[in-house]
């Protein structure tokens, strides 16, 4: 089964955004142009507006359960363990 282009466009926009978060300098608006020309066809402008709304939503509400769950995890947590690779 291959992805929808809904799906490609999520994924490529989460590539784009967690790059963006590490310093890379990316012109998202141009990643979003470039995928809609060669990658994602189907949609439409809203579609995407839809979508991209939706992602900037879902990070925002989400930032403070990633922090509270970061929050708990310490050094002694088998959880950082594994991620910090002690």
């Amino acid at each position: 089964m291959s992805l929808s282009d809904r799906e490609k466009f999520i994924m490529h926009m989460v590539t784009v955004m967690t790059l963006s978060a590490m310093g890379d300098p990316i012109d998202i608006q141009l990643v979003q142009r470039e995928m809609r020309k060669n990658r994602i066809r189907k949609l439409t402008d809203d579609e995407i507006n839809s979508i991209w709304d939706d992602l900037k939503e879902e990070v925002l509400n989400g930032k403070a359960v990633y922090e509270e769950m970061m929050n708990k995890f310490n050094e002694n947590s088998d959880v950082y363990k594994r991620f910090s690779g002690i």
